[in-house]
């Protein structure tokens, strides 16, 4: 194959597939507080993880004498390793400490490692966080909907678990109420990310519109409005005009309605 056939090919390729592949390549290390987080969202975190890149490391914290045995019956079947953390005095956050200690190791040691997710809604490892991010690593939070602010704005992206497993189990109406928020809410995001990228004047690709907003809200889900994607929440939204489909969708502000003369 010539040169020009060979770059051809590869300029020409679709861009789902060149993303999925770069990502697929990207590999995550997995970090998790059992004594946070219940093993009921061990699966829909794994399935989530798969989007950001591939686990090379995964491990599990945790005091396995004093908790349900889920945990350690994920560790065996996914061929993770479980961490046992005995409590000291008073129940110190043992855990939390290994985890800690263990992350700094690896973004030292292990630099083919392109980021982590830790899976917790420990407030304290908001420094931890930090630290990662400010070493050029890509930190993926996955928490409750309780989460504290310090922690959500200290990752780079924040996913909360009930969408995770809203997605699998479906979600009552009363769930709905607890913790969806509004689309009101979405808007007041929404309308500053499209307004930077020139959306009141040209189509602004959807692309572009996801890429600004995790800049401005790291924790900014289409599932906390009960929408599957950000197309559909900017199609409930009644500010804007979607057109297209998947990539190829574009965004602009609706015209203001005119006012007829009497």
């Amino acid at each position: 194959m010539s040169w020009h056939q060979l770059r051809s090919t590869i300029f020409t390729a679709p861009i789902e597939k060149i993303r999925r592949h770069r990502n697929h390549r990207r590999q995550l290390a997995v970090l998790i507080d059992a004594d946070n987080v219940s093993p009921q969202y061990a699966a829909d975190v794994f399935v989530e993880v798969a989007i950001f890149g591939n686990p090379v490391t995964t491990r599990i914290y945790g005091n396995f004498t004093s908790m349900p045995h889920g945990w350690g019956q994920f560790a065996r079947s996914h061929a993770s390793r479980a961490i046992q953390c005995f409590h000291t005095a008073n129940k110190k956050n043992s855990a939390d400490i290994a985890l800690a200690v263990d992350a700094v190791q690896l973004m030292h040691c292990d630099t083919h490692l392109a980021g982590f997710c830790i899976v917790s809604s420990d407030a304290d490892f908001s420094p931890l966080a930090a630290l990662l991010k400010a070493s050029g690593k890509a930190v993926y939070v996955f928490g409750s909907q309780s989460t504290p602010e310090v922690l959500r704005s200290a990752c780079t992206r924040f996913i909360p678990l009930e969408a995770l497993a809203s997605r699998r189990h479906g979600l009552g109406e009363e769930d709905a109420k607890r913790w969806c928020r509004p689309i009101t809410d979405a808007e007041r995001v929404l309308y500053p990310a499209v307004m930077s990228l020139g959306g009141g004047h040209s189509p602004v690709s959807i692309r572009a519109i996801g890429t600004q907003i995790r800049r401005l809200e790291s924790d900014f889900d289409p599932r906390n409005y009960r929408c599957r994607t950000l197309r559909e929440l900017l199609v409930q939204c009644e500010l804007f005009d979607v057109k297209g489909e998947k990539e190829a969708t574009t965004v602009m502000f609706r015209p203001p309605p005119r006012i007829l003369p009497h």
